[in-house]
């Protein structure tokens, strides 16, 4: 420690005065650190609020579509004969 220092107590009062220049300069660092974190999260909100909204997508253009003719014949229906089949498992 310095002489004069050491002389009255003055050496007390620079610590006082140099504690409260850090306790100063680590509350205005931090302070400013919030504000950062808060504009941060504001502007992450917003980006996510402009995402989340519905844009519309523009209607694919497909070819048109062509009914070709076949050659193949109409299916004829044929009934499931359920009860029938059922009669004929007993039977046998």
């Amino acid at each position: 420690m310095h002489k004069s220092l050491r002389r009255r107590g003055r050496w007390k009062k620079r610590y006082f005065f140099v504690c409260f220049v850090c306790l100063f300069w680590f509350v205005s660092l931090t302070s400013v650190c919030l504000l950062s974190l808060q504009e941060r999260e504001r502007r992450e909100v917003a980006e996510m609020r402009k995402r989340m909204v519905h844009q519309a997508q523009p209607i694919r253009e497909y070819q048109p579509f062509v009914v070709k003719p076949s050659n193949k014949t109409l299916t004829e229906p044929a009934s499931p004969m359920i009860g029938h089949k059922r009669k004929q498992s007993i039977v046998s």
